[in-house]
């Protein structure tokens, strides 16, 4: 199944404006397993892999790699 879906979300942080893209399902399976509200995201570039982690629960990690889109 093909579809789009946009979602902005309320962040604190340094760092340049941009725009990454995800799997839904690879993104929805990252912030399910973080434990807590709130998730640290560190980026390099849009075509790296992210790494998500729970600010009160550092041994956590989740990595997933952006979906480059066409356009």
């Amino acid at each position: 199944e093909l579809g789009e879906a946009q979602i902005s979300l309320p962040i604190s942080g340094e760092g340049k404006e941009g725009t990454i893209s995800f799997n839904s399902r690879y993104l929805t399976e990252a912030l399910n397993a973080l434990p807590g509200e709130e998730v640290e995201l560190s980026l390099n570039s849009a075509l790296d892999p992210a790494l998500f982690t729970a600010p009160k629960e550092k041994s956590y990690l989740h990595v997933v790699m952006p979906v480059r889109l066409q356009g």
